[in-house]
């Protein structure tokens, strides 16, 4: 029984603690202050944000890693970006799933990895994300794939 264990344990790697914890998360994840929006100010506050850096999408493709329940997905849809949400846990892509439905947006989520999105080379012109680097197992691997897929 012990060598079981061990075994388990062998084979269950940091991303797979990172996946477990955001999986478990992800039920009362926007319940957070910080993680849903809240009022139209903070709403306009993150446009604004947003806008400041990034400008208008205007058709451009934003890609969001570890999207969770989308949330900035939908802010840079709001802005007129065509989104693609990516995330390691189906429990918070199911969230984002739902909203999207719920709001009647067209973005698209599904399950992926950061670190290799398996996207196409230069197809973004834009990356977000917000709850991710200080999750990062490798940082020098995912930057380097997200220069990859940026145009």
């Amino acid at each position: 029984m012990q060598s079981d264990r061990m075994a388990d344990s062998a084979n269950f790697t940091l991303r797979d603690e990172i996946k477990a914890y955001w999986s478990e998360r992800a039920a009362t994840f926007d319940q957070s202050p910080g993680h849903e929006i809240f009022s139209e100010e903070e709403r306009a506050a993150w446009h604004a944000l947003i806008g400041r850096h990034l400008g208008r999408g205007d058709g451009r493709k934003a890609l969001d890693l570890a999207s969770g329940t989308g949330v900035i997905s939908h802010l840079m849809d709001d802005l007129g970006y065509q989104v693609t949400g990516i995330d390691w846990s189906e429990a918070m892509l199911e969230r984002a799933r739902a909203k999207a439905a719920s709001r009647g947006r067209a973005i698209r989520f599904h399950v992926g990895d950061a670190e290799n999105t398996l996207e196409a080379d230069d197809s973004y012109d834009v990356i977000i994300t917000r709850h991710l680097v200080w999750t990062l197992v490798d940082p020098e691997a995912c930057f380097a794939e997200w220069l990859r897929v940026l145009k």
